[in-house]
């Protein structure tokens, strides 16, 4: 992994943990900045964890 996309990660990571416990302090982070800034690894993620319950529910069929 390239040091760019580390420091990208660790970026990430701070600010998904800021609006994480801003859900129970308060609105710290908008989620839209969030998105904005971070969306398409986000949506990779959500993508990807979204194929495998399908997989797993159509195995289970």
């Amino acid at each position: 992994m390239r040091k760019q996309d580390r420091e990208y990660y660790k970026d990430l990571s701070k600010d998904v943990g800021i609006f994480v416990s801003g859900i129970f302090i308060g609105p710290v982070v908008d989620f839209a900045e969030l998105v904005k800034k971070h969306g398409p690894i986000l949506h990779k993620k959500m993508a990807r964890e979204f194929n495998k319950r399908v997989k797993f529910l159509k195995e289970v069929k």
